[in-house]
């Protein structure tokens, strides 16, 4: 644990909370914009029925029927 003091404030900091701090923001803002992303083509996909039917040929193509 580490020590730093100014003029107007003293803190302390502890690396590894600090460490496992930074790790959950990567995670959390990863899948935030995951979510964002995915909810945005759903939407796009329900107003432009032309475009679902195109992207679902296409999965039909690469992966079959499954």
């Amino acid at each position: 644990m580490g020590k730093t003091s100014g003029s107007y404030f003293t803190f302390s900091y502890n690396v590894e909370d600090n460490m496992l701090g930074t790790v959950m923001q990567i995670y959390v803002a990863g899948t935030d914009t995951t979510s964002a992303s995915t909810y945005w083509a759903f939407l796009f996909m329900c107003l432009h029925q032309d475009v679902q039917e195109k992207i679902y040929q296409e999965i039909k193509d690469v992966i079959g029927n499954v």
